[in-house]
């Protein structure tokens, strides 16, 4: 029998005559596979010592090596179909019978306990169902991260206004294949090169789906792929009863929309790839998350039309007077999706966060998914079964602790100190977790607020220190893992959420943050904020860098002195001189932020951090005044004849109309019954429903008697609302640093003429 090494892109599992059946399917450099696992039974655990348990005939019960975490043995209980279990779990609770690992999915328990992370060894004979090799019940085990050439098919379709179908775009890539095709709607026209021609909708949709299936690729890119391109073929194929089966056992793609995290999409055997979501869950962060943006920010490129307002008017005219050229464009923004991905690295990055964390791909946004892969695994190997999820909902949630937060102001001579994973080398160097605090009569460890941990026996220090020491690790790998676990941590929903553990990390990151507050606050440095990643600290005088990274290089030494006189633990916390400003600004009010932000001056120039301009708080014109207010504030300038400046130009109509526009995001369906709407709601109710289609922002303007879309003629403008909404509000927000309010400037000023 061949011996094969794949990667797995899906899995799932099905129940068949009663039975589970596992179903993996991926490639494995000679192609796809779907390898199907009969006879796997699903398990629970309960304690050995229930008695009185009717058990039926396809429930087998038996004694195992296992404990819980109170070290009590337990017994395993098997069923044939995954369907009974819940059942089972539902009996025995209402019996008073605790039930363990009862809640965690067949397929999720054959990952954790074969310690397959994606890349697989197996052997068996198979056979082939069109260009897939099918195999039952292989041998099959874990393997190490492997180079495994997947390819990708980049999707973009074009459509009009009117729900109307124009083309759809492939761009197809791996380190051995390259090419494109486009399908078009174009009645009479001859196929051309890589340009394919249909006369309806229909059949363009059929050749489509054909031509997905045999290419046979394992990843599909996109912008928005999912919400907008898979979704309205979706829709086109509900429209002509064909069966959207992009799958690789020919199953329909299954899209869901989760309220508030956006579209997820299930396509067996391949994995999709959006744009904006993964940049974000990555930590890239934009002007904007419109292709045209980020392609120009990366790969130094843009789109063939602009995405402004005539942009859907070109690619109509293109369609009905130039389709070469629409196909041009529609393949374009294939290609810059995949050059994005392959200047980020993405795929890569991907494939080794899902490797170190133990989850396939689709399962790299649920924390409590990873930690229990991470975790589960560990305990295993320990002999030990892990409580339901549901277990701590009823432990107190710990706050994370506030130590310290920026008052309001201007401060002048600022530096910004960073530690280095602050957090995560508390864990590390106390060996806090619930493991270890479970095991904490054995080489214990004291925290400063006295909680005691096993400094040898734990699960997450181990895995943490291994993490941050790979030198073969990606950094975005290091820092998603180290995020997911103290993330993880937090939630109060995971297995292993335990109070004393998130308490002793907050407390001790508390302390030491403290101590560093102390230490400058002795060499002359006030501290303005200060949280587990960051202190800003400033002086009367000018910073000299030298002098304060001979400070930092003394603390370092200190704390970690104190440490081990202190709490016998050999630590090595780190922070660093990250920046120094001239001077920053952290507004009262008035500004789309975060805890920690603030506005920044250095090299004469400023700019925003973790804040900005809220896009449905202020119009062009707010955001210009704000800009030029805030540069004459950094360079000790007269502001008080920008603030005047600013509102009489208003009442002077000495102002560029588009400049009093505001835009802002549409929801997908308008209530048009609802009252008290949202303003930019209210804008769009003067469109119709077909000015409305596909219309996912809007622009308007605010007028004496409502609300405006720039598709309508404004009437007469509500100049008191610009300078209420727009000067007044910046104004105060910012120059409460110097205690001078809106009212002070303007009608101050008012006095003087009498």
């Amino acid at each position: 029998m061949d011996i094969f090494k794949g990667y797995i892109l899906s899995a799932e599992s099905i129940i068949t005559e009663n039975k589970n059946i596992i179903k993996l399917s991926g490639y494995d450099n000679k192609g796809s596979f779907i390898i199907y696992l009969t006879g796997i039974k699903n398990n629970l655990f309960i304690k050995s010592e229930t008695k009185n348990i009717e058990i039926e005939n396809n429930i087998k019960r038996e004694k195992s090596k296992f404990k819980n975490l109170k070290d009590e043995p337990l017994d395993i209980i098997y069923i044939n179909d995954s369907s009974s279990i819940y059942t089972l779990k539902e009996n025995l609770e209402e019996n008073g019978i605790l039930t363990y690992e009862s809640d965690l999915r067949i397929v999720e328990k054959f990952f954790i306990r074969t310690g397959i992370k994606g890349y697989i060894k197996f052997r068996g004979k198979y056979k082939l169902n069109g260009n897939v090799k099918i195999f039952i019940n292989p041998e099959i085990e874990a393997s190490k991260k492997f180079d495994i050439d997947l390819l990708s098919s980049s999707i973009d379709i074009e459509t009009s206004l009117d729900n109307d179908l124009y083309s759809i775009a492939c761009y197809n890539r791996s380190s051995s294949h390259k090419s494109e095709i486009v399908f078009m709607i174009g009645k009479g026209y001859e196929d051309k090169d890589n340009i394919l021609f249909y006369d309806d909708e229909k059949s363009l949709l059929k050749d489509f789906i054909q031509y997905i299936k045999n290419l046979d690729p394992d990843l599909i890119f996109g912008w928005h792929v999912i919400g907008f391109d898979l979704k309205f073929l979706e829709r086109k194929c509900q429209q002509y009863d064909i069966k959207f089966s992009l799958g690789r056992d020919n199953s329909e793609v299954l899209i869901n929309e989760k309220k508030g995290s956006g579209y997820f999409c299930d396509i067996f055997g391949r994995q999709v790839i959006d744009g904006p979501q993964t940049l974000r869950s990555s930590g890239y962060s934009f002007k904007n998350f419109k292709l045209e943006t980020v392609a120009t920010e990366i790969v130094g490129a843009s789109k063939d039309i602009a995405s402004d307002e005539g942009k859907v008017d070109e690619i109509t005219r293109r369609f009905n007077e130039d389709k070469f050229a629409l196909a041009k464009y529609n393949i374009l923004d294939c290609k810059l999706v995949t050059d994005i991905y392959n200047k980020l690295d993405i795929v890569n990055s991907l494939l080794e966060k899902s490797y170190q964390c133990g989850v396939l791909l689709d399962k790299l946004g649920l924390v409590n998914a990873i930690m229990d892969n991470i975790i589960i695994g560990k305990l295993y190997e320990l002999n030990y079964i892990s409580p339901n999820q549901t277990s701590t909902l009823s432990s107190p949630k710990v706050e994370n602790v506030v130590i310290r937060e920026a008052v309001p102001g201007k401060y002048n001579n600022v530096a910004k100190l960073s530690f280095e994973n602050l957090k995560a080398n508390i864990i590390r160097f106390f060996s806090i977790d619930f493991y270890s605090k479970l095991k904490n009569l054995t080489d214990r460890v004291e925290t400063p607020n006295r909680e005691y941990f096993s400094s040898t026996e734990s699960i997450l220090p181990k895995i943490i220190t291994k993490t941050i020491t790979d030198k073969n690790l990606m950094e975005s790998t290091k820092q998603f893992l180290i995020k997911t676990i103290i993330s993880g941590l937090n939630n109060h929903s995971n297995r292993f959420y335990t109070p004393k553990v998130i308490e002793s990390i907050e407390k001790t990151c508390e302390w030491i943050v403290n101590r560093a507050i102390d230490w400058f606050k002795n060499r002359g440095f006030n501290t303005i904020l200060a949280d587990d990643s960051e202190i800003l600290i400033s002086q009367e005088f000018e910073i000299e860098k030298e002098k304060l990274e001979e400070y930092v290089i003394e603390f370092k030494r200190e704390i970690n002195s104190k440490i081990l006189r202190e709490y016998g633990v050999n630590s090595n916390f780190n922070i660093i001189v990250d920046s120094i400003y001239d001077s920053i600004i952290v507004p009262k009010t008035g500004f789309k932020s975060q805890k920690k932000s603030y506005i920044y001056y250095r090299e004469e120039k400023f700019k925003f951090n973790l804040m900005e301009y809220g896009s449905s708080d202020y119009c062009n014109y707010g955001k210009k005044y704000g800009d030029k207010l805030l540069e004459a504030i950094f360079k000790g300038e007269d502001f008080e004849n920008i603030v005047i400046d600013y509102s009489d130009r208003l009442s002077d109509g000495d102002y560029e109309i588009e400049d009093l526009y505001f835009k802002n995001k549409l929801p997908r369906k308008i209530d048009r019954e609802k009252e008290n709407q949202s303003a930019q709601i209210q804008a769009a109710m003067k469109l119709n429903n077909e000015q409305l289609r596909f219309k996912r922002e809007i622009e308007y303007i605010v007028c004496e008697d409502g609300f405006y879309p720039k598709e309508v003629s404004p009437t007469k403008i509500d100049i008191n609302f610009y300078k209420e909404k727009q000067v007044k509000t910046l104004t105060n927000a910012i120059l409460f640093c110097k205690d001078i309010k809106y009212e002070d400037i303007i009608y101050g000023n008012q006095l003087t003429l009498f």
